[in-house]
């Protein structure tokens, strides 16, 4: 029986990498160090701390052009390899006090319990798995004992720079495509440190450019302990994708300009809306941000507005509006309203088609239908 590789017009970037190792050795040539835990100080500053690594080949990574600028300059940076279970780099700092979305929920919280180690260290492979030297990297971290700021806010260690909003991503450029290939031995890697997403959201998102899979969480704002155990459950099952919540992989698919994935996340954003929580999430920081992300949000709104759920949540919206809270809320408030009181609805949005790379027969993952 054929496989389904035939009827692709290539091979997937996973199959890529696997016919690598035909011809070399596993070529995990880079780790990344992703923070974890969410802090907040006396005074209220938030700080972003506990980073854990994430390995990864630079074969597939490249292929996107965003990231492969970013991995020029982390590895200029870095200047020479290190060993896959080496710490923390030294001169580095182990937190960010300027990450942009503060209610990340891929995010750990600090609950002060300073000898509890992250549950997230121990559910995904580790150096111990790859060399054969067992121990865990999970350096402790003095979490308020520096007043250091991050002078920039591209995300990454020290001068390494973001590429402008909008560039392309086309096939990367092969400046680094010798880091694919074998240099000494397989142990070595260059090292890069993100600081613009947490560590659940990096393994998603490094999965999906091997795959094209995604598994994102129910949102916080459904009913119950749905995340809590939709998590343990993903983490606990060796044959299901890392998970992470919809609205991180939405946000760092924005970032680094992936289409695709973030249709994929904008899909499960609105799997997951109900007349509970539609009003949390519609009048949210983060809907705020996105123009796609409100256009859906308030499309769903509409059709179900006379629901009792959400009359009941809206007098919780106008409450706190009054006291001056939710300051972002009044534009979102004012299209909701003027689409539910126009006489005629605003006319259904063009939406370009959004194609996978992944060859999956170049249909479209959304249509205006979408948005009805």
């Amino acid at each position: 029986m054929a496989s389904s590789a035939t009827f692709r017009d290539g091979l997937t970037p996973s199959q890529q990498l696997l016919k690598r190792t035909l011809y070399s050795q596993c070529p995990t040539d880079i780790k990344f160090w992703v923070f974890s835990r969410r802090t907040v100080s006396q005074d209220d500053v938030i700080r972003v701390d506990r980073p854990l690594h994430v390995f990864a080949s630079s074969a597939i990574v490249k292929e996107v052009s965003t990231l492969n600028r970013l991995l020029e300059g982390g590895f200029k940076e870095s200047c020479s390899r290190v060993k896959l279970d080496s710490d923390f780099p030294e001169r580095a700092k182990p937190y960010t006090e300027e990450y942009d979305y503060d209610s990340d929920s891929d995010l750990e919280d600090d609950f002060g319990d300073e000898d509890e180690p992250p549950a997230i260290n121990n559910d995904y492979i580790t150096p111990a798995s790859l060399n054969g030297q067992g121990r865990e990297i999970a350096p402790e971290i003095d979490t308020y004992g520096s007043s250091w700021r991050q002078s920039s806010a591209d995300g990454i260690d020290g001068s390494f720079a973001l590429p402008p909003r909008g560039a392309r991503n086309e096939a990367g450029s092969g400046n680094i495509a010798h880091l694919g290939a074998v240099q000494g031995s397989q142990n070595y890697c260059y090292q890069v440190i993100i600081k613009d997403a947490s560590v659940h959201t990096w393994r998603a998102l490094l999965f999906y450019l091997y795959t094209g899979e995604v598994k994102c969480l129910p949102l916080s704002s459904q009913p119950g302990d749905a995340r809590d155990e939709a998590f343990k459950l993903s983490l606990s099952t060796p044959n299901c994708a890392p998970p992470c919540s919809a609205k991180s992989l939405y946000r760092l698919a924005d970032k680094y300009d992936l289409p695709y994935l973030k249709m994929k996340a904008l899909v499960a954003l609105k799997d997951k809306l109900t007349t509970q929580n539609i009003i949390t999430e519609v009048f949210s920081r983060f809907t705020s941000r996105y123009d796609e992300v409100r256009q859906m949000e308030c499309t769903f709104l509409r059709k179900h507005y006379d629901s009792h759920d959400v009359q009941v949540a809206l007098k919780g919206v106008f409450d706190k509006m009054s006291s001056g809270q939710l300051p972002y809320a009044s534009d979102i408030l004012k299209l909701i309203l003027d689409a539910k009181f126009s006489a005629a609805q605003s006319p259904l949005p063009k939406v370009a088609p959004v194609y996978s790379p992944y060859g999956d027969g170049g249909v479209p993952l959304l249509s205006p239908e979408y948005y009805l």
